[in-house]
């Protein structure tokens, strides 16, 4: 595997991840890899956890009238 044909399958691994509303460690138990592996890629790409993501709620301003 090339450089860039692991970049690509690690990106989308993490992408994968991050839309699969589980958490790291319960994805990598389903997908059988390491979680060390994934946290490694997630951190070589740049890409931010957040541990509640999931929980974001949107707000909308209120207006007085």
């Amino acid at each position: 595997m090339t450089r860039q044909e692991k970049v690509a399958y690690w990106t989308q691994r993490v992408k994968d991840q991050a839309v699969s509303g589980l958490s790291v460690k319960r994805y990598c138990a389903q997908e059988e890899i390491p979680v060390g592996t994934l946290q490694y890629w997630r951190r070589k790409l740049g890409v931010a956890h957040s541990a509640r993501q999931r929980d974001v709620v949107d707000f909308f301003p209120l207006v007085s009238v």
